[in-house]
């Protein structure tokens, strides 16, 4: 029913975070999300019907880092067209509950942000060229699975093949 729904507009964007592909990672990170099997299947789904993104997104060092080709490769499979990804950034309250749930990463956390990391808007952000870094990796894992690519709020928007928010594929017909 919602499939018909969304084919009923001329323009649509679906967006689906994926932050991780395993199970264990992804119930430690979002309690009570839909699973990452879950979010693939509705991509696949919908994927015929509308535009599909995914939001590799959060990045989180040093979690999910080492999945990043696999999820693209996954997602593009699935139909996905664009690729947007960003970093984690640290606030006090979800730094907290980060700590909180993955306590052998605190240490590393404290120094990469706290020590070492960017203030900005209220946010502390990795180090930027560690965040250029992690953005160029995703890039270029996009490019050679021939996905579009967009970076949201890291200071890199001369890497994006597209607009940060999906809407890209309202400037032509698709």
């Amino acid at each position: 029913r919602d499939i018909d729904i969304l084919k009923s507009f001329k323009k649509v964007v679906v967006s689906f975070s994926l932050t991780t592909l395993k199970k264990k990672l992804a119930e430690r990170l979002e309690p009570s999300a839909p699973s990452p099997q879950e979010r693939l299947e509705a991509m696949e789904r919908l994927s015929p019907h509308v535009n599909v993104v995914c939001r590799l997104d959060p990045l989180i060092y040093p979690l999910n880092i080492g999945e990043i080709e696999e999820i693209v490769k996954e997602v593009v499979y699935r139909g996905a067209k664009q690729i947007i990804t960003s970093t984690y950034k640290v606030r006090m309250d979800n730094f907290k509950r980060m700590v909180n749930s993955f306590p052998e990463c605190e240490s590393i956390w404290r120094s990469l942000y706290l020590a070492q990391g960017e203030k900005k808007r209220g946010y502390i952000y990795l180090p930027e060229e560690m965040r250029k870094e992690l953005i160029e990796m995703v890039r270029e894992v996009s490019l050679k699975y021939e996905v579009d690519f967009s970076s949201c709020r890291e200071g890199f928007a001369y890497l994006n093949t597209a607009k940060c928010d999906g809407s890209s594929f309202f400037d032509h017909d698709t």
